[in-house]
């Protein structure tokens, strides 16, 4: 009995050492290196991007992932999201490299980590309120937040109703799939009133992955992922991931067997939109920017009677024709030209529409913008 009683105070006595250990590291931790970097913080978006990245050079350059990446932070629900509170300067990495350092752009964020200078109330007191979700091409990656769709759209409305307020939301969160999305549209149309909700996700859906995002919401729902989540938070836990896990280069090499959400549940996911937008009173248009799912959107929009707006169609159409540019298209047209200069341009004439190799550029943004207005004007409410 009392060597039954020794055994139960040893182990006991172990586990509070341990304990204090472990609470006296954290401590430690969380004094001497409050935020372990972006590998530790958000590693749900270096699993994301591997299949899209690679091991491109953008792996060797420990800077510029830094810079990327520390804006992100990991979120139970959606996997990661943008941090709150920021206000940074970094360079867009998807710009060719000879150009870099003349691709900062600043980023701001609210107090829920969305990029606009104001938090969003639930009553619409009036105002005409759009929600703008989307991934970072609403986000407005590799522009500063003047230049996004989102608030060029919120100029053109204001000129239009000088006598009423405008509030345009960007909620674009880079690197979000549509199944994140409507996680992202049901917690937005829970908090406030909204009008009109655009929908633009589809680029990151169709990207290859080692697990779909269903599959890892899943996981990271049930009792054991939950708890594992849970431990993973601690800085400990961070601090070990991080010096034994894989480099990024290393883990890049796959297996990548589906894409982030295939095909069928695309679809579904845009229908489900629509329904929750539908119940709500909140009309709704579907925005396709470098979407490999594109004719599922466009027969999504048809079936649920939303607008739909086809940004890789538009930037085809201005294409380099500076023969028809209105001032505000020329002032957009000079600015690639300062960037890049003209030799460059005539290289690459893909530049003349993007800002880096993956994103439109302020140009093309003013378009979608216009687009949008149209979608979501009165006479094309169907």
């Amino acid at each position: 009995m009392n060597n039954q009683l020794s055994r139960k105070k040893k182990i006991l006595f172990g586990l509070a050492v341990c304990f204090a250990f472990f609470s006296f590291l954290e401590l430690v931790l969380a004094v001497l290196a409050p935020d372990l970097g972006w590998k530790a913080e958000a590693p749900m978006v270096r699993e994301q991007i591997k299949a899209y990245l690679g091991k491109g050079e953008l792996w060797s350059d420990e800077k510029e992932i830094s810079l990327n990446f520390s804006i992100y932070r990991d979120d139970f629900d959606l996997l990661w999201r943008i941090r709150p509170g920021l206000d940074v300067e970094i360079t867009d990495f998807l710009t060719p490299p000879d150009y870099r350092d003349k691709s900062r752009f600043r980023i701001r964020t609210n107090s829920s980590g969305f990029r606009m200078d104001f938090d969003a109330g639930r009553n619409r007191a009036g105002r005409l309120r759009i929600a703008c979700l989307g991934d970072s091409h609403t986000f407005g990656w590799g522009l500063d937040a003047g230049k996004s769709w989102p608030s060029v759209l919120r100029g053109l409305l204001s000129a239009d109703r000088p006598d009423a307020e405008v509030e345009v939301l960007n909620l674009g969160q880079p690197g979000f799939s549509s199944a994140q999305g409507i996680l992202l549209l049901r917690e937005m149309l829970e908090t406030c009133e909204v009008d009109v909700a655009v929908f633009g996700f589809g680029f990151n859906d169709n990207l290859k992955a080692m697990e779909s995002d269903s599959t890892l919401m899943a996981r990271r729902k049930s009792a054991a992922g939950a708890v594992a989540w849970a431990a993973g938070r601690l800085r400990t836990a961070k601090l070990l991931a991080c010096a034994f896990g894989k480099s990024p280069a290393a883990a890049a090499e796959g297996p990548f067997g589906c894409r982030r959400v295939p095909a069928e549940e695309y679809s579904a996911n845009l229908l489900l939109a629509a329904d929750e937008c539908r119940r709500r009173g909140t009309r709704m248009v579907f925005l396709s920017v470098y979407n490999g799912y594109r004719k599922e959107m466009e027969l999504a929009a048809e079936t649920a009677g939303a607008g739909f707006v086809d940004a890789d169609e538009i930037a085809r159409g201005i294409g380099g024709d500076a023969d028809s540019l209105d001032s505000a298209d020329r002032a957009e047209a000079e600015a690639a030209l300062a960037v890049f200069g003209a030799g460059f341009l005539e290289a690459n004439p893909k530049y003349l529409t993007h800002s880096d190799a993956a994103h439109y550029n302020s140009r093309v943004h003013l378009h979608v913008a216009r687009a949008v207005k149209a979608a979501i004007s009165p006479a094309n409410s169907r």
